[in-house]
């Protein structure tokens, strides 16, 4: 049994394929729209990619999602209140 137990962790470690997230670089404000720039580094191809925007207690407060352009960038819009407008929120995407 732990032969067969050995032999299927090393099956899975040799032909796992790694996966790599994303990040966000950059973010650009325009009224009450927030463009978040998304780069996703295993992408290579076309995926939906959907970030949220969070206020300071943690809590969301919009979101939005699009697609990459086959090279793993996508520019995804999230309209947020006007209270938050302008302020630096915290953005998570996947």
């Amino acid at each position: 049994m732990k032969r067969y137990l050995k032999a299927l962790v090393g099956f899975l470690i040799l032909f796992s394929t790694p996966v790599f997230s994303g990040e966000v670089t950059d973010k650009e404000w325009n009224d009450t729209r927030l463009t978040v720039t998304y780069y996703e580094v295993s992408a290579s191809l076309v995926s939906v990619v959907s970030c949220t925007a969070f206020n300071d207690q943690g809590k969301a407060i919009g979101g939005g999602k699009n697609m990459t352009d086959g090279g793993g960038i996508t520019r995804v819009g999230i309209r947020v209140p006007e209270k938050y407008a302008g302020q630096d929120l915290k953005v998570t995407c996947k």
